[in-house]
């Protein structure tokens, strides 16, 4: 279990049962901390929640947004002029929370050197994970749509199970048009401190050129960040690669998502966003052929290997993306779905 060091006098942790304001203004580290209180599984109280924190805050901020018919919240900030570059941010609300009957926990900070300043579950805990998978990321969106940083903005639902949301947001008509504009889909929803995601479910979903020289802008920001192009499993962006020419998704600096021992570095997440905020959004190179891609929700049900016809498809397709993607898909099974990554297990070393 993950032991947290005594507090610095300074923090200021949200405690079970404490009622503070939601909506404040200038947005800073210490939202991150009130997001980070909320227990907030798909479809929840706590999910709720979230939803009307981010919602009073685009108020606050005087920020017209959007709900569509399945819940997930869209700004739209996009230059009305032609630019090189058309960008969506995508981050999702909902966790893998499994004590869904109350909206709060409590947490702790672990101030560790002057690079790091690590959030946590205390011992005692009786939550199942912090939920920085994928509070971090909403709160980079707010902070970026405080800035106005020009782009699309959506905080998608249900993308824990499933990807959800963004599938319905990806079919749903009146967003067919706009969609296509875009050059670009950024999710920030990935772990550590140092990947920008160029494949999602075992296909491309970005160029390894976009992807490095990305990562050499925001390298040369700041210093202390280092990311380089890297391969995962699933968020969000996956759902539009065969519309937006990259998509991608990008560290954050949590750890050890979906368990009670989940951590998230808020001082990487406070350098990371001031770095974004210094990048020029609108003239970013797009270099990746998309027309023949397949969004990740169709590639679920698309999935085919003979080899593996006498195995339950959902395992043969695990192990047919082991297969191709090695040790990180492995990693990234055993935090998304660890039920699965025990039958696989099972059938590796001793079979059915």
């Amino acid at each position: 279990m993950f032991t947290m060091k005594k507090a610095s006098p300074n923090a200021s942790p949200i405690v079970k049962g404490q009622q503070s304001s939601f909506v404040r203004l200038p947005l800073d580290r210490s939202h991150l901390l009130t997001i980070l209180s909320l227990v907030r599984p798909a479809n929840s109280k706590g999910e709720q929640v979230m939803v009307k924190y981010i919602t009073g805050h685009l108020d606050a901020l005087g920020v017209k947004y959007t709900i569509d018919g399945y819940g997930n919240i869209s700004v739209n900030l996009l230059p009305t002029n032609e630019t090189t570059s058309r960008v969506m941010f995508t981050a999702h609300t909902d966790t893998v929370h499994r004590n869904a009957d109350t909206t709060r926990h409590t947490q702790q900070i672990a101030y560790l050197d002057d690079k790091h300043e690590i959030v946590g579950l205390p011992i005692d805990s009786e939550s199942t994970c912090l939920g920085a998978d994928d509070g971090t990321g909403c709160w980079v969106l707010l902070r970026l749509i405080e800035a106005k940083i020009p782009a699309l903005y959506v905080f998608f639902r249900a993308e824990e199970i499933g990807g959800l949301g963004s599938e319905y947001y990806r079919n749903d008509k009146a967003n067919a048009d706009l969609l296509e504009s875009l050059t670009h889909c950024i999710s920030f929803d990935r772990k550590g401190y140092n990947d920008i995601i160029t494949e999602q479910w075992g296909g491309q979903c970005a160029s390894e050129a976009w992807a490095t020289n990305f990562a050499k802008q925001l390298n040369t920001i700041d210093s202390t960040i280092s990311l380089s192009p890297n391969v995962g499993t699933f968020t969000d962006s996956a759902n539009f690669t065969d519309i937006i020419a990259e998509c991608t998704n990008i560290s954050v600096g949590y750890a050890m998502q979906h368990t009670d021992q989940e951590t998230q570095d808020m001082a990487f997440a406070d350098r990371l966003v001031q770095a974004l905020l210094q990048v020029d959004w609108l003239n970013q190179p797009s270099h990746r052929t998309h027309a023949d891609s397949t969004p990740a929700y169709l590639a679920r049900y698309e999935y085919k290997d003979e080899r593996f016809d006498y195995l339950d498809d959902d395992l043969a397709e695990h192990i047919y993306y082991l297969e191709q993607l090695g040790m990180s898909y492995a990693e990234d099974l055993v935090f998304n779905d660890p039920q699965t990554a025990i039958e696989l297990l099972t059938y590796l070393t001793k079979g059915y």
